[in-house]
């Protein structure tokens, strides 16, 4: 179990640091880590409350800016956080009220907002999941947690403070920012701005939304907003008309009398925050930390104080159901309940928790240092949860320890990092007593003599204080040869830790009785516990950097059985770090506490010397550990991750729980370069004392560089160091231990045969190569050749063509580069480095060229092809592609190379593929560059022409379909009328128009189809031209007249038109040009078959016999039907005329015979199985429209 009882406090000067639910969840933003809690069923009578359910630790990289909360299941809420890390995560905590079991993890994030730090965080009423975030350059981001998607939008450039999402409207946002911009924002679709409210001089601070529509105010039924900002006013806005509806100037604060004060809040740290609850019910904070209430409606006062809580500023305002909890400037949160007008105060942490102590004479006081510069006083035996006092006057810097006076409870004593040492009251209210003298470094302890002095540490000396001004004088007896680090008083005297380890055991007259040997390093805590008896000795706790504790049994001090030296009864080894504070348990005696830097905390059982619990609910290093002086079994404990925890032993596992710290790599550990020495050294005591009486028996025969004594060799002569150092080689040697071999070598100033020893290795590195030429030119240019081909096997190919190039191997590093296709690189090195003719120029060039085409990057190819002025290469490159600006380009080089054929056939691909793509511009580029597809022009022009058309006449086809289906043709319910029946201008039906017709066809003797292809055959012989004289006067008339009737006259007649528009020239062999670039591929697609349709449409407007022309376009209905069934509604439909004066009624006026047939067999009864097919899916898209 784990339970938060003091949390970090939440964020200054930002907006969103509080946020809640609405109902029971409130979450706030402290530091890098996320708080939640919820309120608390007071007691008869009682304040309101709250309950920590936890603290997500680490939640960002950098601070949390803003959260928001909900529940999606009992017991479970989710919690999106945003920082200036630019992270927006999605946290899943699970926590239980009566086990006090806190779980947390991340469950998503994203990082869609780049680099830019995220400036807050918002959820829409009715879609909570749906997270939206807006960073400090403006950019909206839309999260959908649960499909994790995100969508993001940028309107304008703004410095937002704020975000809040209406309660009425989905996807409409206000948005806050400096500078006096208040925004309300549209996120659907694209996202628009819908409303600049001005008015504001200075930066919004705070926005809130009215919860109801109806509202008391003149202004009913409009989406209110309240902001509040630095200029001191509180402001209403109607968004839908953008419009100020109510201005308030926050009231200056009064003294007694009513004398208003000079207001030190304003300019920069002038904060507002409002909050809206009801309809008629604002809350602000005041210019001094006030909450105000104001009434929108009715006669009143405007706002009254509800309560000055918060110091000198109040920095956010939430609801929490019908709870309105506030945070301020100093460090607490403010709970008030409107209905009972109570109001209680949750305190909470700044900094660190760096030290804890108990008032003696009163055990139910806990002194509380931390590191925001105060003093915490926590009364833990009053009636509410939380009855603190804070100590901050004259406070002006991290408080590393406090002390309790032994017999009075209006004495604390204090130390700081700054040096300062002082005394203060807490229940006074009046600035404590300072030391005068200014210690030069960190006070890091502070301690009662039995007799009421004060005594303090730093920089390594103890400093005694007198009762009357506190003036510091050095204390004689800690004077020697170490400095000091503690100072504890118990047992008859004090224990007094140095630096290198050693405990000193003083009288209270300051007499040195022993010395309590068991550390090497600086001593961090020292902890008196209980005497076993009448007249028997004490247990004195000792912790140190080692990482471990030893407990010593100290005999009363003051009498005469302390021996000088004492021996550690037990030593508790676990820790994984420095131990920092100890504590002993009072209801079991022999069981210590200790706090460590590995953030956890242990409980031993110092008769077994094993540890019975372990406490790792912290993240951070811990500092201090404190037993509950109440409640028995319970330990508080706090540290660098701002917060107190107060937690019961027994419900604590015995071992550390295994969790993956860091990136989860352990550190490894760095072979010795002398473990034969270092393990000969560290036999015991008894065989160092016999290395020392060897040393000292200079002359013997035995002396240092005997076999035995090999390991003292350091200490000897040089004959005895050598010998030393050659068994450690061979050591290495035998060990393979490379680096240590490689070390001691070079020692000994073998650097040829180090460094040739690690070439043979592949083990050679840039410190090696640069010994190198300590031997010659030559051998360093040796070693390099050898370094680059091992760098080379690793993959390291820029280093290793690095180095050939250091030794003036150009050539062999260019080779290298390109043995491993690191084209652009050896091109860059051979152009700065070779000859400007030199043929390894071209060779890379079209080795890179080969790789780029293979690897489908022909633009890349074509560039190396151009540089070695191979223009049919890069136009052969090119071509494989099939985009118009590709195909251009190739037609181009080809013909700078002078192939026509391939120019000409390049050229017509693109037109052909301009007109596919609709990217008409490029084929008429390409006709004016290659005059001969220069007829390409006209073929562009036609189909960008037809192609407008294609949209209106689909429209007016499913239109009449439409009523076809329905039944709304306009026709006598027992006469169908149908396309191939309905009377034209002259009242002919087109079914009667269609007998005449093949009724002349019958007297010639031939069949209609063999009548339009004898008028085809004279299709060479006569041409008309598109000019106004070829034309004629009906040509004219009809191309200037506006009105839409449709068929195939009007559309070739918009076709000339199009063409003398464009300004194209007039060909003697137009017509024969336009032939050789008019699409000839079979269509298979929609795009293939209204190409094909332009060039027949662009031929048949150079005929001058109607018939001819018709039976072009006959020819392609009957290519529309075998290869393209879909589109032959469409194109009868375009080439089919309407009745003048009905553009958009049915096509009625036939001029082919065949188009009206095709209509009349996918319209009307007796239809095919595939014309059946094709009339539902034009059924299904006439539905949709």
């Amino acid at each position: 179990m784990k339970t938060v009882c003091l949390t970090p406090s939440a964020n200054w000067y930002s907006a969103g640091a509080l946020a809640s639910d609405g109902d029971r969840l409130l979450v706030g933003c402290a530091r890098q880590a996320l708080l939640l809690a919820g309120p608390v069923a007071p007691a008869a009578g009682g304040a309101p409350s709250l309950h920590h359910h936890g603290v997500v630790e680490d939640a960002h990289r950098e601070r949390v800016v803003g959260a928001i909360v909900w529940r999606h299941a009992p017991g479970a809420v989710s919690v999106v956080s945003c920082g200036e890390d630019a992270l927006v995560k999605l946290w899943t905590c699970e926590f239980g009220e009566e086990e006090g079991r806190f779980r947390y993890h991340c469950e998503k994030q994203h990082n869609a907002h780049g680099k830019l730090k995220v400036a807050a965080v918002a959820h829409a009423a009715r879609s909570p999941h749906v997270a939206i975030s807006v960073d400090e350059r403006g950019t909206f981001v839309v999260w959908d947690t649960v499909a994790h998607t995100t969508r993001t939008l940028f309107l304008e450039k703004i410095a937002p403070t704020e975000l809040r999402c209406s309660p009425h409207t989905e996807h409409v946002v206000a948005v806050a920012g400096k500078r006096g911009l208040l925004w309300t924002v549209s996120l659907a679709a694209s996202g628009r701005v819908l409303q600049k409210l001005r008015g504001h001089d200075d930066d919004v601070t705070s926005i809130s939304w009215c919860p109801e529509l109806t509202t008391l105010l003149s202004f009913e039924q409009d989406h209110l907003l309240a902001s509040a900002s630095k200029d001191k006013t509180i402001r209403v806005w109607g968004t839908r008309g953008g419009r100020c509806h109510v201005t308030q100037r926050v009231p200056a604060p009064t003294e007694g009398g009513g004398r208003r004060q000079s207001a030190g809040t304003g300019g920069e740290r002038a904060w507002l925050a409002v909050l809206w609850t009801a309809s008629d019910c604002l809350y602000s904070s005041g210019l001094t930390g006030q909450l105000l209430r104001w009434r929108l409606a009715g006669d009143g006062d405007g706002c009254q104080v509800v309560h000055r809580c918060h110091g000198r500023s109040l920095f956010n305002i939430v609801g929490l159901g019908e709870l309105v909890v506030s945070s301020g400037i100093q460090r607490q949160l403010v709970v008030h309940d409107p209905r009972s007008l109570l109001t209680g105060t949750v305190p909470c942490l700044g900094g660190q928790t760096a030290a804890l102590d108990t008032c003696p004479v009163d055990p139910g006081r806990l002194a509380i240092g931390c590191g925001d510069h105060t003093i915490r006083v926590w009364n833990l035996g009053a009636d509410t949860a939380y009855s603190t006092v804070t100590v901050w006057q004259g406070i002006k810097a991290k408080v590393l320890t406090v002390a309790w006076h032994p017999h009075k409870d209006t004495r604390l004593a204090f130390g700081t990092d700054e040096g300062r040492v002082g005394v203060c009251d807490p229940g006074a209210g009046r600035p404590p007593q300072l030391c005068p003298e200014h210690h030069a470094g960190a006070v890091y302890s502070v301690s009662w003599s039995p007799a009421g002095q004060l005594f303090s540490l730093s920089l390594g000396a103890v400093w005694r204080h007198d009762a009357a001004r506190l003036a510091a004088v050095p204390w004689p007896p800690a004077a020697g040869r170490a400095a000091c680090s503690q100072l504890s008083w118990g047992g008859g005297g004090a224990a007094l830790g140095r630096q290198d380890g050693a405990v000193e055991l003083l009288t209270t007259d300051g007499l040195v009785r022993g010395a309590a040997l068991g550390h090497r390093r600086l001593v961090t805590a020292l902890r008196w516990g209980p005497a076993a008896g009448d007249g028997g000795s004490r247990p004195l706790a000792v912790a140190s950097y080692d990482s471990f504790v030893s407990v010593f049994d100290v005999p009363d001090l003051d009498g005469s059985g302390c021996p000088e030296l004492l021996q550690a009864r037990v030593t508790l080894t676990g820790h994984k770090s420095r131990v920092l504070d100890l504590a002993w348990l009072q209801d079991s005696p022999t069981r210590l506490v200790s706090a460590s830097q590995d953030a956890t905390v242990r409980v031993w059982d110092t008769v077994a010397g094993a540890a019975v619990a372990v406490y790792s609910g912290h993240h951070r290093p811990v500092r201090c550990c404190l037993p509950h002086p109440l409640l028995p079994g319970h330990v508080f404990s706090g540290g660098d991750d701002c917060s107190l925890h107060l937690w019961r032993v027994d419900e604590q596992d015995a071992a550390v729980p295994e969790t993956e710290l860091g990136d989860g790599r352990r550190a490894r550990t760095q072979r010795s370069l002398f473990p034969l020495s270092g393990a000969a050294e560290n036999r015991g005591k008894a065989h160092s004392q016999a290395d020392l009486e060897h040393l000292m028996a200079a002359g013997d025969d035995s002396a240092p560089g005997g076999d035995g004594w090999s390991h003292v060799g350091l200490f000897g002569n040089d004959s005895a160091l050598r010998d030393m150092v050659d068994k450690e080689m061979r050591h290495h040697e035998a060990q393979k231990s490379s680096a240590q071999l490689l070390h001691m070598s070079l020692w000994r100033g073998d650097t040829a045969a180090v460094v040739r020893a690690a070439a043979a290795e592949a083990l050679l590195t840039d410190e090696l190569l640069a010994l190198a030429p300590m031997v010659s030119y030559r051998f360093w240019e040796e070693m390099s050749l050898k370094y680059a081909e091992q760098l080379e096997n690793s993959k390291e190919c820029l280093k290793a063509s690095s180095v050939l190039l250091a030794c003036h191997k150009v050539t062999e590093a260019v080779a290298l580069l390109l043995r491993h296709s690191l084209y652009r690189e050896a091109l860059c090195v051979s152009r700065l480095r070779l000859a400007p003719d030199d043929p390894s120029h071209g060779r890379i060039l079209r080795l890179w060229a080969d790789q780029l085409t293979t690897e489908g990057n022909m633009e890349q190819a074509a560039k190396c092809y151009l540089s070695l002025g191979d223009w049919a290469a890069a136009a052969g490159v090119l071509s494989r592609r099939s985009d118009p600006g590709s195909l251009r380009l190739a037609a181009r080089l080809w013909a700078l190379a002078g192939d026509r054929t391939q120019t000409r056939a390049l050229a017509l691909l693109c037109v052909h593929a301009s007109c596919l793509r609709a990217e008409w511009d490029v084929g008429l580029a390409v006709a004016r560059e290659v005059p001969v597809v220069a007829a390409g022009a006209h073929l562009c022009v036609a189909h960008r022409t037809v192609t407008a058309e294609l949209e209106p006449t689909k429209q007016r086809l499913y239109e009449w379909a439409a009523r076809l289906l329905s039944g709304e043709d306009g026709t006598d319910a027992t006469e169908q009328t149908t396309p191939g029946n309905e009377k034209s201008s002259d009242g002919k039906s087109a079914e009667e128009r269609g007998k005449e017709r093949e009724g002349s066809s019958a007297e010639s003797g031939k069949p209609e189809s063999e009548t339009g292809k004898e008028e085809s055959s004279d299709e060479q012989q006569t041409v008309m031209k598109y000019d106004e004289t070829a034309v004629g006067e009906e040509g004219r008339d009809a191309t200037a007249d506006s009105s839409r009737d449709g068929g195939t006259d009007w559309l070739l007649g918009q076709l000339r038109h199009a063409w003398r528009t464009a300004g194209l020239e007039q060909q003697k062999d137009l017509p024969q040009s336009l032939q050789e670039v008019a699409y000839r591929t079979m269509p298979t697609s929609p795009k293939q078959l209204w190409l094909a349709v332009c060039s027949e449409l662009s031929l048949a407007a150079l005929e001058s016999e109607p018939s001819v022309s018709a039976a072009r376009l006959v020819k392609l209905l009957a290519l529309c039907q075998q290869n393209v069934p879909s589109q032959l509604p469409l194109l009868c439909a375009l080439l089919v005329p309407s009745p003048r004066g009905t553009a958009d009624a049915v096509p009625t006026e036939v001029s082919l015979s065949e188009c009206v047939r095709r209509l009349e067999l996918l319209y009307v009864s007796g239809r095919t199985q595939e014309e059946e097919r094709m009339f539902s899916e034009l059924s299904a898209r006439l539905e949709a429209l």
